[in-house]
């Protein structure tokens, strides 16, 4: 049974084998009680392409107001306020802010987000988690992205 990322090193598997080696038996045993809890860690580590929520942050929100804004935004007062604003506040408080003032902007965010997430590849925590779910496990998640739902 294969549940590792073809894509990934070496290294990486061989390091990842040995944490599945020690879950095993709550992998293949009949009790399904073991939750995965998957962070930002799961697509920021192994190659995904994933950056930090300040990154990623940082990237859609100047891709989605290149979409609607036709100057040159890099080096200029703008871009650097935006990444000052990418380090100091969260996704979900910019969601919220841009939902309650302009909504056509939410929708921008999400398609930017979207093309991002497109050019990363799941890793191997996305490869087990996914094996995890498609056999009744139960996963939770507070990532932004969609790289273990990809892997299913």
């Amino acid at each position: 049974m294969v549940i590792l990322s073809p894509n990934i090193s070496q290294q990486d598997a061989s390091i990842s084998l040995a944490s599945v080696g020690r879950l095993r038996t709550f992998l293949s045993g009949a009790d399904r009680s073991l939750v995965f809890f998957a962070g930002a860690g799961a697509s920021t580590a192994g190659n995904t392409g994933m950056p930090s929520t300040p990154n990623l942050l940082q990237w859609i929100l100047l891709d989605a107001l290149k979409r609607v804004v036709e100057f040159e935004i890099e080096g200029s007062d703008l871009a650097g306020a935006i990444t000052d604003i990418s380090d100091s506040i969260g996704f979900e408080i910019t969601l919220n802010d841009l939902w309650q003032t302009c909504r056509e902007a939410t929708i921008l965010l999400y398609r930017s987000l979207a093309e991002y997430e497109q050019r990363c590849t799941p890793n191997q925590v996305h490869s087990l988690l996914a094996y995890w779910l498609t056999t009744g496990g139960i996963v939770l998640t507070t990532n932004y992205d969609c790289l273990i739902e990809r892997e299913c």
